[in-house]
């Protein structure tokens, strides 16, 4: 759907709040920083419901089954179990909800230049504050409940949502160094790319390290790939990128006890973070998904107040929700991995929508993109939105 004045005002305010829900974090303001996250929602919902004024397409229907399925078996699970319901217990849910609305929202609209330069100066100016926080906030960059510790958090919950915001940032900077043209921004985006790159490994956050390891080289290649050749993501690689997350936790269960992965990865392994560090998270997980796989153990894993993350997307969804909603969402990734096969002309769009498939991947060992995040799923979610840029006449 093309981009209008009132969608476009919208998804302006969107990002600016997006925007000082990051600052008021860094900087302790948290009342504040949570009345910005809530007015996220109503936003989210009123930019879905315009884009689908005239129409709803299949991938809506399979968004609404989703949304619709998991409140059906949270509510069933809350009876089944006794649970009070209230806001903070549903929370959870209405988060997951939001990242379902505006995933597809991102995939229907089709932006204009204008909207491309404003978010990605956003990011830029999130490149910049998190450079002078750092300087400004010096070992209280370090804080984490309070206590010193060695991961930087810039006041964050932890380490690894850190992680996630600074990832996000510097793959929207990355991308302008393609879509900048004079030479000087180039250099000063580069520097700011570096600059949060440092901010990420500090962080120690293996998952986000890593993805942004992977982004890195994909970012390079097409850098130097021919401008020639049209891209597109193919099926295969849409499917196995929407179920990496389900798959890793089988085979992190199945290989990570092992001594070959132990000596082969053993330098990943820091002051509280053994490779295992996930084990025991994810057996209880597995076991109460095993004993209601229909409607998931929503109430069981959160122990009653609705609070609760698998340190998985995918797992977490399943143990939530059921494995039905888990699915479902699997195949709105894979439509929006594979966008109907089609070809990109451009190296900045494929480029942002590689950036996506690579955010998304951050699940394999975090579910804060669709368990909340402060917002966290919006930045990601910009990448889906900014891969159909300059396209709406091309599609």
């Amino acid at each position: 759907m093309e981009l209008k004045q009132i969608d476009s005002i919208l998804l302006k305010s969107l990002y600016l709040i997006t925007m000082g829900i990051v600052m008021t974090q860094v900087l302790g303001m948290d009342t504040l920083t949570s009345l910005l996250f809530y007015l996220t929602f109503p936003l989210t919902v009123v930019l879905w419901l315009r884009s689908v004024r005239r129409t709803l397409t299949s991938s809506d229907g399979i968004m609404l089954l989703a949304a619709g399925l998991a409140v059906i078996n949270v509510l069933l699970n809350a009876g089944i179990t006794g649970t009070r319901l209230s806001f903070e217990y549903l929370k959870k849910t209405i988060m997951f909800i939001m990242t379902l609305m505006f995933l597809q929202t991102a995939n229907r609209l089709r932006i204009h230049e204008n909207m491309v330069r404003f978010i990605g100066g956003v990011a830029s100016i999130l490149a910049i504050f998190f450079g002078v926080a750092f300087y400004i906030l010096g070992e209280d960059a370090y804080l984490l409940n309070g206590y010193r510790t060695h991961y930087l958090t810039f006041n964050f919950t932890n380490s690894n949502t850190t992680g996630m915001f600074l990832l996000c940032v510097y793959i929207l900077v990355m991308h302008r160094l393609i879509a900048l043209e004079r030479w000087y921004t180039k250099l000063i985006h580069l520097v700011l790319a570096v600059l949060l790159a440092w901010f990420i490994c500090l962080t120690q956050s293996r998952n986000s390290i890593l993805v942004m390891a992977i982004y890195t080289v994909i970012h390079l290649w097409l850098i130097f790939r021919s401008a020639g050749k049209r891209m597109r993501v193919g099926k295969l690689w849409a499917f196995l990128a929407s179920i990496v997350p389900a798959v890793f936790v089988g085979l992190y269960m199945l290989f990570v006890s092992t001594d070959w992965i132990q000596n082969i990865f053993g330098f990943l392994v820091g002051e509280g973070k053994g490779l295992d560090s996930r084990m025991k998270i994810w057996v209880n997980a597995l076991k109460h998904l095993s004993q209601s796989p229909l409607i998931g153990a929503y109430s069981q894993l959160s122990h009653g107040d609705g609070s609760f993350h698998m340190h998985n997307t995918h797992l977490d969804i399943a143990c939530s929700y059921g494995i039905a909603v888990l699915v479902l969402v699997c195949v709105l990734l894979y439509r929006y991995f594979h966008q109907g096969g089609y070809r990109y002309r451009d190296k900045a769009s494929y480029c942002y929508m590689l950036g996506f498939i690579c955010a998304v991947l951050l699940g394999i060992g975090e579910a804060a993109m669709f368990s909340g995040g402060l917002g966290v799923y919006i930045f990601i979610g910009s990448l889906l939105l900014l891969s159909n840029s300059k396209t709406a006449e091309e599609r």
